[in-house]
């Protein structure tokens, strides 16, 4: 494998416009996230660890959603950028800012995909760029784009080898194919060896659910299914239906399990 192959294979599939829909839908379930603590949370451990947590460092949050990584460092750095392509994320993540009367954090709404950095005039401003669960950094063009952010160090954080209970079983049903691999983390070790980086990987397993309203577990489901094929009314029946199976009260929880893979590195080599 060399930097030309991999440039040309490693593209991505997303529908910009279906995962904006997904993301804005689940909004309001991301507003009422817990803020994770420096001290329990493995990935901000290892940013802390690593030397990626400074109080005069600047930081970007690529694919913040509702903001929750941003503010665990906030306090800690001289400030935190973040930015995700929901527009309703984004109003969360300003919204709660404007709660905790933080004065370090800004967010914006951004199509990591589309973006121009130069314009931007982001390249090589952020002491730490950081990708935390977020599909946004997943082809060579947006890891890349990251890389080129970053003036010190990247830290990067992905599902593998993950099962959703409820969401397996509804897409057997449909018929609808899933990969369950993820293969950008061997792609961002190959980007990262081929251009002479050091990367450092470690990996742990997680257990955790989701509760979502019915109503929002239906909207959730059709726009993950919006991902891989045309939802027809039929379809989007056939997952109402399905879903009434595991409706406790009103709420339907997923327990998802997932090996969680972390990857940082240099970049001012």
């Amino acid at each position: 494998m060399n930097l030309e192959y991999l440039k040309e294979n490693w593209k991505s599939d997303m529908d910009i416009d279906v995962m904006r829909e997904l993301w804005d839908n689940s909004s309001g379930d991301y507003m009422q996230k817990p803020i994770p603590r420096l001290d329990e949370n493995m990935f901000l451990m290892t940013m802390h660890d690593n030397g990626g947590i400074v109080p005069s460092f600047s930081v970007l949050d690529i694919g913040c959603g509702s903001g929750i990584y941003s503010f665990a460092i906030a306090p800690f750095v001289r400030e935190v950028t973040g930015c995700d392509l929901s527009p309703k994320m984004i109003e969360a993540a300003n919204e709660r800012a404007d709660d905790l009367e933080y004065e370090n954090t800004e967010f914006v709404t951004l199509d990591w995909l589309a973006a121009d950095i130069g314009d931007l005039g982001w390249e090589k401003k952020f002491d730490v760029v950081f990708a935390h669960m977020t599909p946004a950094v997943n082809d060579y063009e947006t890891f890349e784009k990251m890389i080129k952010c970053a003036k010190r160090m990247c830290f990067v954080q992905k599902n593998v080898r993950r099962t959703d209970e409820i969401h397996d079983a509804l897409f057997r049903e449909l018929g609808i194919y899933q990969q369950k691999e993820d293969n950008d983390i061997l792609n961002f070790f190959n980007y990262l060896w081929l251009k002479g980086y050091e990367p450092n990987i470690t990996c742990h397993k997680e257990e955790w659910f989701a509760d979502r309203k019915f109503e929002d577990a239906v909207k959730w489901y059709v726009g993950r299914a919006k991902q891989r094929t045309e939802v027809t009314d039929e379809m989007e029946e056939k997952i109402r239906e399905f879903l009434t199976k595991y409706d406790e009260y009103g709420i339907v929880t997923e327990t998802m399990n997932s090996t969680i893979v972390t990857i940082h590195f240099r970049t001012d080599i």
